[in-house]
């Protein structure tokens, strides 16, 4: 459960690691949680992810994103335009940031701090994500950030914000 309060059910979809809560006593009301250990599973498809459905499409009102010690990997196109969430934090235990993982998270703004475990980014993590800078912690040996710009440890320019 990721909601705060005592006031609120959930909607486990079909996938062990991905809860989504609701609460009507929160102003976040739907809170995506990526829980677990291990690695999360690459998408083609933003419709492909449980929460992104035709039938149930939760990515137009899941306004806040936690995503939990334990996961080592973002799948591919994972939060594909999750249209409300307004800030990225990445766990310690995170070694590898899948295509496109946050393509589209247009309310995202500010900055994005990479974690040392990180040895693997794909193409284009936070194309079209308003972000400001991107920063990566002290002890990374694969990728470091020059003035909010991130490049790979040759000093290739490799994505910026």
């Amino acid at each position: 459960p990721t909601c705060q309060c005592p006031h609120h059910n959930q909607d486990r979809r079909d996938m062990q690691q991905y809860w989504i809560a609701y609460c009507e006593f929160s102003a976040l009301k739907y809170i995506l949680n990526i829980q677990g250990t291990g690695e999360t599973k690459d998408f083609t498809n933003y419709t492909d992810v449980p929460w992104g459905s035709n039938d149930n499409d939760y990515r137009i009102i899941i306004s806040k994103l936690i995503i939990e010690e334990g996961i080592t990997s973002l799948g591919n196109k994972l939060f594909n335009n999750l249209d409300k969430i307004t800030e990225i934090t990445l766990p310690s235990t995170i070694k590898k940031i899948g295509e496109r993982a946050f393509y589209g998270c247009d309310r995202v703004t500010g900055e994005v701090v990479i974690p040392k475990a990180v040895t693997s980014i794909g193409l284009n993590p936070f194309l079209i994500t308003p972000i400001t800078s991107i920063t990566v912690e002290s002890g990374n040996t694969a990728f470091k950030s020059v003035n909010g710009v991130l490049y790979n440890a040759n000093n290739t320019l490799f994505s910026f914000a």
